[in-house]
């Protein structure tokens, strides 16, 4: 048998990503993400209060993804264009995404739409970050019409 380097390292198994828990609707256009960890508590309410705002409806409008720690959204999203994505609090590493962690501007990848922003915590209780988000939705659903 040959002595080679590579008989004598370390073997790492590759991280696998978790799924969601729920199934996706990709005939949904709009998609509101949130991390379970971070965002204990019922955010239903509030999160229709969000869609409402921006001419939507939670229940029929909105896919709504409850996450429990990294996932590979892009596994996840279908190849037809147009997904609006709203992240409350993953980062986009933590979608699985190589783009930077800015908060409330629009990045467009794609065919696809991110808008990342503050945990739903910190938005229901921060009057600077419910108008940051406020704005960026704005912008990004009710500046066409």
């Amino acid at each position: 048998m040959i002595d080679s380097p590579f008989t004598r390292m370390k073997r790492y198994k590759i991280p696998t990503k978790t799924k969601c828990e729920t199934r996706v609707d990709t005939s949904k256009k709009v998609w509101f993400i949130y991390c379970r960890d971070t965002d204990t508590g019922d955010h239903e309410a509030f999160m229709d209060k969000i869609a409402a705002s921006i001419e939507l409806s939670l229940a029929s409008d909105v896919e709504v993804l409850k996450i429990n720690a990294d996932i590979s959204l892009i596994s996840l999203l279908p190849d037809e264009p147009g997904q609006i994505i709203v992240a409350f609090g993953p980062t986009p590493r933590q979608l699985g995404l190589n783009l930077s962690d800015v908060l409330y501007e629009i990045i467009k990848v794609g065919h696809h739409t991110f808008l990342f922003s503050d945990s739903l915590s910190v938005i229901s209780s921060d009057q600077r970050a419910k108008r940051d988000l406020w704005s960026a939705l704005k912008s990004l659903f009710l500046a066409k019409t």
